[in-house]
């Protein structure tokens, strides 16, 4: 009997595996049950689309109205967190805000994949109530970059990045902002995906 280096062994262990795992959405296929997914009804693209035109609507009406000094509980309830958390206002609402986002989103992620698992597939994007923690965690964590960006940063942030003259806004908030938003965008590129390939 030959022995084996344990570079073979490793390679030969590691290419069971592979193969193994290369099979493993062929046996998922063939156990799946139901119809396989298509794209959302069109009621529901419309009924999101207006939901989510209306909200950004109101998000960037209150912005625009905080950066013109038309309305100043936006910064009052940024300076009540920073009294409350020891940290900068631009910092702290954002954190309130975002971390409370998360809470919301992950129950609504192992609530969706328990009903995943229990019924396969929805319908669609608004197919099953797990759906909307996750819609509204998602959209608050756009909404704590926002939040961040509109408060802007004070001059002891050596990160900040000046959008003008004026307005610093912190680096960290304007990814939590952008991050927000791809996160967001995955649930009308899902049902891109499933309208051209099922």
């Amino acid at each position: 009997m030959t022995r084996r280096t344990p570079v073979v062994r490793t390679a030969l262990t590691t290419a069971a595996v592979l193969a193994l795992g290369a099979l493993a959405p062929t046996a998922a296929l063939a156990a799946g049950k139901g119809q396989p997914a298509a794209g959302a009804p069109i009621q529901d693209v419309i009924w999101g689309g207006v939901v989510g035109l209306l909200t950004a609507g109101c998000v960037l009406a209150v912005g625009v109205a905080h950066r013109q000094g038309r309305i100043r509980w936006l910064s009052a309830l940024g300076d009540f967190s920073a009294r409350v958390s020891g940290f900068p206002a631009w910092y702290a609402l954002p954190a309130a805000v975002a971390g409370i986002s998360l809470l919301v989103a992950v129950t609504g992620f192992y609530w969706d994949v328990a009903t995943h698992i229990d019924n396969g597939r929805d319908p669609g994007p608004f197919g099953n109530a797990a759906h909307f923690p996750i819609l509204i965690g998602l959209g608050g964590i756009a909404l704590a970059g926002i939040v961040a960006v509109l408060l802007g940063a004070d001059r002891r942030d050596a990160a900040a990045v000046r959008l003008r003259s004026g307005w610093r806004v912190p680096l960290g908030g304007l990814l939590v902002l952008v991050c927000g938003a791809f996160a967001l965008s995955g649930f009308p590129l899902d049902d891109v995906w499933h309208r051209l390939f099922g």
